[in-house]
């Protein structure tokens, strides 16, 4: 039986109390503030809240920030070419060769949000050699280490994210959607990831389903890919509903995505952040330069599996949705040739529904099905 869980019990209901407590002290010195002075206040919070939870973390973090913002502002206009290049190269061999670091060592150290952290700083790298004007240090500073999303995202992008401090101002509704957000996000992790799927299915699956049965490899398969949703999922909520209560509007990052019907509308609503970084950023310029779609779509789904661990199994994983995606297109090729009878209006939308029904349990049993190279390989 594998573990994938994020552990939330250490957190005891003294320790929620303490945190809860000091997110509204902060929230009400905040809006209390100047204007000019709220995103001092964020910056300042974000980086203490890195701290607290991982000193050497927040250490290497505040050391690769200007040194990115120095190269982006002094050569930028000079040297575009080449600050363009080596922020690129330096990022990219910094985060494979933690990922690395990550697989091969037997206790390795940790540093939180490393993976969003660098998939945002070469969207700014990028996007700055191309659209971006000027930006403050400032700026640059509160969006790299924004603390609501800094640890599992979502990957917002930094036009937006300026949109939006632009826009922010004291909303009441927008407050309270943010507490439900966050109520939510809760109740998504500690209720449904951590005790239904962490206690009470591992507890049935080994009462009711024998060794070696497909029912337990199917059960377990179905609590792996559960697990990894209720997780990403509510973690999400709850940066977004922090963010709501920061006057922030952020990306959302999943929309019922198990519910969807075929492969590439799941992956239009599972981690959508980190999906529209991959077709920005992976699908589009490889699609281009090797003028063959199925290909780029292959490799986009490759670096999705990458990105969360340099491992077999996780290339095993993104070669399975990469195939999947290209099948499913090839299918919506002939779909149109397939003849179908003429019914009458309620048979149409009998027909319809059933369509609908049966593609919605297609796709749900091979997206869950592909939890298996990570469970099992």
């Amino acid at each position: 039986m594998f573990e994938w869980a994020i552990d939330t019990n250490f957190v005891t209901i003294k320790q929620f109390s303490i945190y809860a407590s000091a997110l509204f002290v902060f929230l009400f010195f905040y809006w209390l503030a100047p204007r000019n002075w709220q995103r001092g206040l964020v910056a300042f919070a974000s980086t203490f809240v890195v701290y607290l939870v991982e000193p050497i973390s927040c250490f290497i973090l505040l050391l690769l920030v200007p040194l990115l913002f120095f190269l982006q502002s002094r050569y930028l206009d000079n040297y575009r070419d080449f600050a363009f290049l080596f922020s690129i190269l330096l990022l990219v061999m910094a985060f494979t060769v933690y990922k690395i670091y990550l697989v091969r060592t037997a206790n390795p150290y940790v540093i939180i949000g490393l993976s969003y952290y660098t998939l945002k700083l070469l969207h700014y790298v990028v996007e700055a050699q191309k659209t971006f004007s000027r930006c403050t240090f400032g700026q640059f500073y509160t969006y790299m280490f924004f603390f609501p999303t800094i640890v599992i995202g979502p990957i917002h992008r930094f036009d937006d994210f300026i949109r939006s401090e632009r826009r922010r101002r004291w909303d009441t509704q927008k407050f309270a959607q943010g507490l439900d957000r966050i109520l939510y996000g809760l109740v998504k992790v500690i209720v449904l990831g951590n005790e239904v799927v962490g206690r009470w299915l591992p507890y049935s699956i080994d009462m009711f389903c024998p060794e070696g049965s497909f029912s337990r490899f199917y059960l377990e398969c179905l609590q792996h890919a559960f697990s990894m949703y209720f997780q990403f999922a509510g973690y999400s909520d709850i940066a977004i509903g922090i963010s709501l209560l920061l006057g922030y509007q952020i990306c959302e990052n999943f929309r019922n995505p198990f519910l969807k019907e075929n492969i590439v509308e799941f992956w239009k609503a599972w981690h959508i952040s980190l999906s529209d970084w991959c077709r920005q950023y992976i699908f589009l310029p490889v699609s281009a330069i090797t003028r063959k779609p199925k290909f780029a779509l292959v490799v986009s789904m490759l670096g999705i599996g990458l990105w969360h661990e340099f491992s077999l199994n996780y290339i095993l994983w993104g070669l399975y949705h990469g195939i999947g995606i290209v099948i499913y297109y090839q299918f919506q090729k002939i779909k149109g040739k397939i003849p179908t009878p003429t019914l009458s209006p309620r048979g149409e939308r009998i027909k319809a529904l059933g369509a609908k029904s049966l593609a919605i349990f297609i796709n749900f049993n091979f997206v869950v099905l592909s939890f298996f190279w990570l469970a099992y390989v």
